[in-house]
């Protein structure tokens, strides 16, 4: 499958492909058992939804894939870990975030953010994303995020609770930013768009 660099690494910071044979890890990171002790979570009951978010950016941004899995929902945990797709921390020690506002959402809230990577060539990749949190016992949790896949482009609300659904959307992103590379490509180099990133 076709990947824009955009597409793919921002996905990246979310999931493993299927079929990565960790089948056996997933199963053991997405438990969803009530009695397991999250104690050690860097949030509580009662941390506002912004606070949350934060903290699962933080374990994007470290590498630390075991709270990243936990401030999910526990359907989110389930349904990626089934499709083989758990959520996975890259590690990113050069990235930076911040946190938006929190409004009210049919179901839940939505928390902005925005999430900036340096490449090695010093070039910076900004990523408007917001968050979709859902109120469950143990607190808030992120239930999936919305953002635009191209410049200028409409927000997609990636559900990672519905893993069929995020998966057509990520091919339906990788057609458009396929169509508009080649469009792209088919223009005079003086005529090809300065600005291919927001």
């Amino acid at each position: 499958m076709r990947k824009s660099h955009s597409t793919s690494y921002l996905l990246s910071l979310l999931v493993v492909a299927a079929g990565c044979g960790r089948s056996e890890d997933v199963t053991q990171i997405a438990g969803s058992d009530p009695q397991v002790d999250v104690s050690w979570l860097p949030v509580s009951k009662e941390s506002p939804p912004g606070i949350v978010v934060s903290a699962f950016l933080d374990a994007l941004r470290g590498g630390d894939h075991e709270v990243a899995q936990q401030l999910l929902t526990t359907t989110a945990r389930e349904q990626t870990a089934a499709n083989n797709m758990p959520l996975q921390a890259p590690g990113s020690p050069t990235a930076s975030y911040s946190i938006g506002e929190t409004t009210r959402i049919d179901g839940g809230v939505q928390v902005g953010s925005r999430w900036t990577e340096r490449l090695e060539s010093g070039e910076k990749i900004v990523y408007e994303i917001d968050w979709v949190l859902r109120q469950r016992p143990e607190g808030w949790r992120v239930a999936g995020m919305s953002t635009s896949f191209t410049p200028n482009g409409e927000l997609v609300y990636v559900n990672f609770e519905d893993v069929e659904d995020m998966l057509k959307k990520w091919d339906d992103a990788d057609e458009e930013i396929a169509r508009q590379q080649d469009a792209a490509a088919a223009l005079p180099a003086s005529q090809t768009p300065q600005t291919r990133r927001r």
